[in-house]
């Protein structure tokens, strides 16, 4: 099987030949990675390549620095530069201790002002560039699925521009402001993926955080009251133009209590399944005829931190959760960070992979 093939495969709940696989890195390790393969600078997808990869990525639309650096790795933020995106958000450059370079937000452009008379929305036209979109699908739909990514796709951006706190108080106490933010953040996303199904991407990637380990950052009822019919809307404006699209939804955190809802508004994939705070294999159970699940691998303790065997464990523990009967892209559930073992640790998880995900799966 190509990598076309495997993918639809699994996402039509049949086995393919192997588990398919993806992962991201923060742009210090991809870095790492490229120098210890002999790697040409100038492409950071190599390493999708090298490691069998079996989705290409191409994030679309007025995304956050710290998603456009993971295809522009050599294009670290330095620390303690500003620098703001199409929204008008304003980020911070820094190094962590771990030598991971970071920016971080600063400037909420609504953050003292509860109407829209200051500000300008940017515009698809104006501030969207699919050319790389279209190279892409123009160089590699033929042998891998085109995955087209716009993540903070209502959520996010709304607090990234209005502050946390302020957001979260508005969808209490300044309702109608609260939906007309969403909207318009909704419709600027919605033109964005609506051109990228009819370009020709095979899955639209959408995303906002709503969980953290402990629980949803807003309850499930405020989640769906403002967010379940947004996504609704954008499901199922996508799925007119092409009924055969695959919609994959990213979240990280405690979600399991709208996992139904989801699957109610016509979502196919679900990413990021963090294991510390979900029940992978519960949720399998559940959901695994009608959803398929992408992610899963623990990135904050055993890839960075784990000994040769707590990595080996891992991808086998994930693959015995998630894996049977297809329906299961492998790949770590957020973004693989700086660590003294991570390099060592990223070629034991795909010599991992390579024994251990062919089906028929064994344990």
């Amino acid at each position: 099987m190509d990598s076309r093939e495997r993918v639809f495969t699994a996402l039509s709940h049949k086995q393919p030949d192997r588990i398919p696989r993806f992962n991201w890195f923060a742009p210090d390790v991809s870095n790492k990675l490229r120098d210890a393969l002999g790697l040409k600078k100038d492409n950071p997808r190599l390493l999708d390549f090298e490691f069998g990869h079996d989705w290409i990525v191409e994030f679309v639309g007025i995304t956050s620095p710290w998603v456009t650096q993971i295809y522009t790795p050599d294009n670290l933020p330095q620390d303690g530069i500003f620098l703001k995106d199409a929204w008008s958000i304003g980020y911070k450059g820094y190094i962590d201790k771990s030598g991971g370079s970071y920016p971080s937000i600063n400037f909420h452009p609504l953050a003292k002002s509860a109407d829209f008379s200051n500000y300008t929305f940017p515009t698809v036209q104006k501030d969207v560039d699919f050319a790389p979109l279209k190279k892409i699908i123009h160089e590699y739909k033929k042998n891998y699925p085109i995955v087209s990514a716009t993540p903070s796709t209502v959520f996010e951006t709304s607090w990234y521009l209005r502050g946390f706190e302020n957001f979260l108080s508005d969808l209490v106490i300044n309702q109608d402001f609260a939906e007309e933010l969403m909207d318009r953040v909704m419709q600027v996303n919605l033109e964005i993926t609506q051109k990228a199904v009819e370009l020709g991407a095979d899955i639209i990637w959408l995303g906002d955080d709503i969980g953290m380990e402990t629980g949803m950052i807003i309850s499930p009822q405020i989640w769906r009251k403002y967010l379940k019919p947004r996504y609704a809307k954008i499901i199922n404006t996508l799925k007119k133009i092409n009924k055969d699209i695959f919609i994959a939804y990213h979240t990280d955190g405690v979600i399991e209590s709208v996992i139904s809802d989801f699957v109610e508004i016509g979502l196919d994939v679900l990413n990021s399944l963090q294991a510390n705070c979900n029940d992978l294999e519960a949720i399998k159970q559940t959901f695994g005829s009608i959803l398929s699940f992408w992610g899963g691998v623990d990135v904050q303790h055993a890839v960075p931190f784990g000994k040769p065997e707590e990595v080996v464990g891992e991808v086998k523990t994930r693959i015995k959760q998630l894996g049977q009967d297809g329906g299961f892209i492998i790949c770590a559930s957020n973004g693989i960070e700086p660590s003294e073992r991570i390099i060592e640790n990223i070629f034991i998880y795909y010599w991992a992979l390579e024994k251990y995900g062919k089906y028929p799966l064994k344990n």
